[in-house]
C-alpha cells in the first residue's frame, strides 16, 4: 500500500506545473464536441421546419419564432443560419486549437519535469553504479525511456 501511495505522490510531481495545461486541453476538447453535437441540430432544424415545415421535435421558443416567417424572410434566414453555423465551425476550429497547443504544452512540461528528476537521480548514484554501467547505456535509457512515456 504504501508503494502505491509513493507511485501517486510521484505521479502529482511529474504533473506539478503542467496540471493547467492539460485542464485547459480537456476543456476546449469537451467545447469543441459540443459544437460538433450542436452543428447537425441546427442543420434538421433547418431542413425540418424551415424548408419542410415539419414541426414535430422542434422546441416551442424556435417553432413559435420561425412560425412568423414567410416566405421572402426565408432566404434571409437560411442565411443567418449559415452566418451561425460558420461561428460555431470557426469556434471549433478554435477549440481543437487550443486544445492542440495546450496538450503539447502540457506533454513538453511533463517530459522536462521527468528529464530533471532523472538527472538529479543519476547524479546522486554511488561512483560504482558508474563502474558498473555502460555510459552509452545510461544515455540510451534516459533518452528512450521518457520519449517512450511521453
Amino acid at each position: 500500500m504504501e508503494n502505491g501511495r509513493f507511485n501517486r505522490r510521484m505521479l502529482f510531481s511529474f504533473l506539478h506545473g503542467c496540471r493547467i495545461f492539460f485542464a485547459v486541453s480537456i476543456l476546449a476538447s469537451m467545447a469543441s464536441s459540443l459544437c460538433e453535437l450542436v452543428i447537425p441540430k441546427i442543420i434538421s432544424f433547418t431542413v425540418d421546419f424551415l424548408l419542410g415545415g415539419d414541426s414535430s421535435g422542434v422546441p416551442v421558443f424556435l417553432s413559435d419564432a420561425a412560425s412568423l416567417l414567410n416566405e421572402r424572410e426565408i432566404p434571409q434566414a437560411l442565411f443567418l443560419i449559415a452566418c451561425i453555423i460558420l461561428g460555431i465551425s470557426v469556434l471549433m476550429g478554435l477549440c481543437k486549437y487550443l486544445e492542440n497547443v495546450f496538450n503539447r504544452k502540457g506533454a513538453e512540461t511533463l517530459v522536462e519535469n521527468m528529464r530533471n528528476r532523472l538527472y538529479e537521480h543519476i547524479g546522486r548514484l554511488p561512483f560504482s553504479w558508474y563502474m558498473k554501467n555502460q555510459t552509452g547505456d545510461i544515455i540510451q535509457r534516459c533518452t528512450s525511456d521518457v520519449e517512450t512515456v511521453k
